[in-house]
């Protein structure tokens, strides 16, 4: 086909009229872009919603960790720590009683460690529940690693405060 056919093919294409559109196809076209737009807009908002209960129930969760935290220090305040952590690990060692002050102590350390173990699985926030729990947890008198080792090693589980021992290990570090 000569330049002069292809010419006369596209001046017709261009000089035919358009197809005939109903109004009705054009308002229904648009109301479907419309409901496209705000279908996306509400799964937007959905999701914003979602995210925000998130952080705001981590928030309440880590208040809660960390009232829990602070319920149990003056019972751990008043006890001599090297103390009940010997007398601890005596009733493990050696199947003697578990006294009270151990007792105490061990809560203590369990509410730590379930902190700690929230921390970790972004249960919580975990940067509120780091920087409070480094205030408790760094003083090698309230938590030791040492003591945690012990307590594993003479109950023979690797498991127990598990996530205390691990933060507590971070927390020596920096």
């Amino acid at each position: 086909m000569s330049s002069a056919a292809w010419a006369a093919i596209f001046v017709q294409q261009v000089n035919a009229t358009p197809p005939a559109v109903d109004r009705w196809t054009v308002i229904s076209a648009v109301g479907s872009f419309a409901s496209a737009v705000i279908a996306a807009v509400a799964a937007i908002f959905v999701a914003l919603q979602l995210y925000w209960n998130r952080v705001e129930a981590n928030g309440r969760e880590s208040l809660d960790l960390v009232r829990s935290i602070v319920d149990v220090l003056p019972t751990v305040n008043v006890l001599f720590m090297r103390e009940a952590q010997r007398e601890a690990l005596d009733c493990y060692e050696k199947d003697g009683p578990m006294t009270d002050a151990a007792k105490t102590y061990l809560h203590f350390l369990t509410v730590l460690d379930v902190a700690a173990l929230a921390a970790a699985a972004k249960l919580a926030d975990k940067r509120f529940l780091t920087d409070y729990l480094r205030s408790v947890v760094k003083p090698d008198h309230m938590v030791s690693i040492e003591f945690l080792t012990k307590l594993q090693d003479c109950t023979k589980d690797p498991t127990i405060y598990e996530h205390l021992r691990r933060f507590a290990m971070e927390a020596k570090r920096s």
